[in-house]
């Protein structure tokens, strides 16, 4: 299923897709961009600027990586994307130009002003490339 805001993929494709990539033995990494403190924007500032912040998000994301089918709306609030990756430099680079893109957009504001800030995480995919110890006989054999 698509979301119709972002045109991201659901959480369930996120786990398919994710399962599958576990088993490839590519570097692999998994980016979260969420809002923290939703419910409470949501009531301060309303669902259409809310809304239109995940929307800017998600336009950062398709801008930094228009390659990849791999975005993801997970929840009202957070956004993956599963993206391949040659070395841990890479995901510091990657975290580094989202979280600049983002601040661009949404500067900080003074100590007394509330903000919309988002917060940026990433980890490596582990691969499941483990044969399994044993083979199963078929039935009625020894």
């Amino acid at each position: 299923m698509i979301d119709s805001l972002t045109g991201f993929k659901n959480k369930q494709k996120f786990y398919e897709d994710l399962l599958e990539v576990s088993t490839f033995g590519v570097n692999t990494a998994v980016i979260f961009v969420s809002l923290p403190h939703y419910k409470e924007l949501l009531a301060l500032f309303g669902r259409q600027k809310t809304d239109r912040a995940i929307l800017i998000a998600s336009n950062i994301i398709n801008k930094l990586f228009p390659a990849t089918n791999k975005k993801y709306r997970l929840e009202e609030n957070t956004l993956a994307v599963i993206f391949n990756v040659s070395d841990k430099n890479d995901i510091l680079i990657t975290q580094a130009k989202i979280n600049d893109s983002l601040n661009n957009v949404f500067p900080s504001l003074s100590d007394n002003q509330m903000a919309i800030r988002f917060a940026v995480k990433m980890d490596i995919v582990e691969h499941d490339l483990e044969k399994p110890k044993y083979s199963p006989k078929p039935f009625g054999t020894s």
